[in-house]
């Protein structure tokens, strides 16, 4: 009977021993998620960075794009009246 005592106490203390370690890796399993969170959320924010960055970039080159075209046409007016006073000292 004593022997049953033993074993049934060392079955309880391995049993605990076992509940324990498992309280504890699922601690460090939660933590590892919310470590994983953050990680994920950081990246998220990356990408809106990102996203925000190339909407700013093709504004600017829109704008760009106008101003080129506002010179064109201002240079091609200057030549236009360039040649128009050409034309008329000329003649």
């Amino acid at each position: 009977m004593e022997q049953n005592t033993s074993t049934i106490r060392l079955g309880a203390a391995t049993a605990v021993e076992a509940a324990r370690a498992l309280a504890e890796t699922a601690r460090a399993q939660a933590e590892a998620a919310e470590a994983e969170a953050l990680v994920v959320q950081a990246q998220a924010e990356a990408a809106q960075a990102l996203v925000e960055a190339a909407r700013a970039q093709a504004e600017s080159a829109h704008a760009r794009a106008e101003a080129a075209q506002t010179l064109a046409d201002w240079s091609r007016t200057q030549a236009l009246t360039a040649r128009a006073l050409a034309d008329k000292l000329a003649a």
